[in-house]
């Protein structure tokens, strides 16, 4: 009978350790579910193809999705990241951005370019109904444009 019983104990353990482990790593607040969430909704394939582009690797990370993409034309491999904030952020996150920024008209209902100098990447701040806050960060000024202009609508029908 004792026998029966430590198995039925270490059953228990396992199966709460288990537990606990899927809260951790699936939390929704801030963890890998909502990142992998996010590669889901703007897949690789959209933001490769947004700048001529193919896919080569998507990573979820801490709060973000990163794309690798092969250029076009031997020119190598670009890397974009995309953050997904609550659409109600994006004043707070404008206020603390750093260096000159660019308005951009024609994105988003409202979008700001800027220039980080000292990591070398164009960060584009945008924003869409009540929907999404995005922040997009790439090589080139004219990519991250194109990986915005593909992403955003994936949020509008949410």
């Amino acid at each position: 009978m004792k026998k029966r019983g430590a198995r039925s104990g270490i059953r228990a353990v396992l199966l709460a350790t288990c537990a606990a482990l899927s809260v951790c790593f699936f939390q929704t607040g801030k963890g890998w579910a909502n990142d992998i969430h996010l590669c889901q909704v703007v897949p690789g394939e959209t933001v490769a193809q947004a700048v001529n582009g193919k896919i080569k690797d998507i990573r979820a990370a801490e709060g973000k999705c990163v794309y690798t993409v092969i250029m076009p034309e031997g020119s190598g491999c670009a890397a974009f990241a995309i953050y997904q904030h609550p659409a109600g952020e994006y004043e707070g996150l404008r206020s603390v951005l750093e260096g000159e920024s660019t308005r951009l008209d024609d994105l988003g209902d409202d979008a700001v370019l800027t220039f980080d100098q000292e990591a070398e990447r164009y960060w584009l701040l945008v924003t869409k109904g009540n929907a999404v806050t995005l922040q997009i960060s790439g090589d080139s000024a004219e990519h991250v444009r194109q990986v915005a202009v593909a992403a955003l609508p994936r949020f509008s029908a949410r």
